[in-house]
Order: structure tokens, then C-alpha cells, then sequence
């Protein structure tokens, strides 16, 4: 079955020929290709919060549930030690975030959005087999969660390229079915490649795995690990803190966008 990959301007298209009678058809690489995906940080500025919000950062993070199913929440943290929320949301369009950061940024907090591509497509593009790719996202009841920035450079021409980022996109992939990895996207269009990881264990779990990063160079290029932020999972409409109230009226202080009931 012959293939071909046509590049127009910045869009990829995927065209599968087919013999049915010389017509073909468009297959995307997976069937969130075309989604957008989007890491929302909300946190408080650096000076000027007065203390008496300090939960409204509580209440901000409840408009990202407030827009379903335009948005849609694939994963909810607190960052461990910051008045920081930290989300991967889905969207069916980029405006559908316009009236969230509207909402976050009457309540005094900054609002950071930085878009991805779903991992699996990445993996699919670059030739990883279909039934890796297909894994549906996952989100594990992990006691702790860590989000790696990793960066992934090939040197070399693009026959390289591609065998690296295959290399690494499948070694992801199979610690994401072996449940040490939990979820995984691609920043959209940085150079070099940049990755971000949400993976499940101990600190001295993965400061082993760190030893091992002169063989990792060897088979995935030039890898390194920028960031590495402890999380904790989290849905603030549920818990001790998943209402902002106000005097002595159980209401949530909401922005814009309905309330979920």
C-alpha cells in the first residue's frame, strides 16, 4: 500500500492511496490530530495579591469545567509549593479559551496558555506502530505526579530526524502502558522538539532513570530534561477547598460561563 506525505505551506496532510479503483482517501494519524490541545497555568502574580484571595486562584480553576464541552479538562494539578493551577485542556477551537482568560484575569491571577499536539499523532507521523499510538489518555491514581520538560535535538539529516523521535516516542509509549508514565503531549512547532511528560513515582525512582541518560543520548540523540514540577491531582469541585465562598453565603465566585450544576 503506497504512501505519501504532501507538505502545504505549515499544514501536514496525510494521504493513504488506496486501490479502489485509483481514488483515495485522507486518514489523519490519529483522531485527535486536528484537536487542539493547551497547558493552562493560573497562578498569582507576584506582588500585589492582597491575602484575603487567597483562594480565588480556587475558583478561576473551576472555569476551565465551566465551558464543556468547548473545553474540555483532561487533567486538573496544583503545583506542590506555589499558588499555581496547572491544567491540559482540550478544545474544539482556540477561541473557546478567549472568555476563561477573560474570567481568570477579573479575579486578579494570571492566566499562561501554551499550545500542544497530541503526543500519539507526533508518534504516528514519525512511524510508530498504530496499536501504541491508539492508547487512549490516561489519567492514573497517581499519589504523585511529576511534569518533566524534556527536550529531544537530532543532529543530522532527516532520515535521523526521524529515527530518534521514533525511538523516543515509542520508548514513551510503552512506559505510558506500563503505568510508569501517565500522559504525554508535544509543545506545538518549538525547535528543538520539546516534550512534556506527566509520569508516576518516587524522587529516587527517577533520579535512577536520570543515571541512565548518557545510554538515553546514545539511541534518542541529544536528550535532556529541562524542568521537572511535582504536582498534585486535583478537581476543584470536589475537597475541602472546591468552593471559593463568599461571607457566610455557600456560593462559589465564578467569572464568566455557567456554573456546572
Amino acid at each position: 500500500m503506497p504512501s505519501a506525505v504532501i507538505l502545504f505551506g505549515t499544514t501536514l496532510c496525510f494521504i493513504v492511496l488506496l486501490n479502489c479503483g485509483g481514488h483515495g482517501q485522507v486518514i489523519p494519524p490519529t483522531i485527535d490530530a486536528d484537536w487542539e490541545y493547551y497547558m493552562i497555568t493560573i497562578s498569582y502574580p507576584v506582588q500585589g495579591m492582597p491575602l484575603y484571595a487567597r483562594p480565588s486562584y480556587v475558583a478561576a480553576a473551576q472555569l476551565l469545567y465551566n465551558y464543556l464541552p468547548k473545553v474540555k479538562p483532561i487533567h486538573t494539578f496544583k503545583v506542590a509549593g506555589e499558588p499555581k493551577v496547572l491544567a491540559i485542556v482540550k478544545v474544539s477551537f482556540p477561541g473557546a479559551l478567549c472568555d476563561i482568560a477573560m474570567g481568570v484575569t477579573n479575579f486578579g491571577l494570571e492566566i499562561e496558555t501554551i499550545p500542544m499536539y497530541a503526543f500519539e499523532a507526533f508518534a504516528t507521523f514519525v512511524g510508530v506502530q498504530r496499536d501504541l499510538t491508539f492508547t487512549p489518555l490516561r489519567a492514573l491514581p497517581c499519589s504523585r505526579v511529576y511534569l518533566f520538560e524534556t527536550v529531544v535535538e537530532s543532529p543530522g539529516e532527516l532520515s535521523a530526524y526521524t529515527e530518534v523521535m521514533r525511538n523516543y516516542t515509542t520508548e514513551v509509549l510503552r512506559l505510558r502502558s506500563a503505568g510508569i508514565i501517565m500522559d504525554a503531549y508535544k509543545y506545538l512547532s518549538v525547535v528543538p522538539n520539546r516534550f512534556a511528560v506527566f509520569s508516576c513515582g518516587t524522587p529516587s525512582f527517577f533520579d535512577q532513570m536520570m543515571m541512565s541518560l548518557n545510554s538515553l543520548n546514545a539511541d534518542y540523540g541529544i536528550y535532556a530534561v529541562e524542568r521537572a514540577v511535582s504536582l498534585v491531582s486535583w478537581n476543584p469541585y470536589k475537597g475541602k477547598d472546591a468552593l471559593c465562598h463568599v461571607s457566610n453565603f455557600h456560593e462559589g465566585v465564578f467569572g464568566f460561563g455557567k456554573k456546572k450544576k
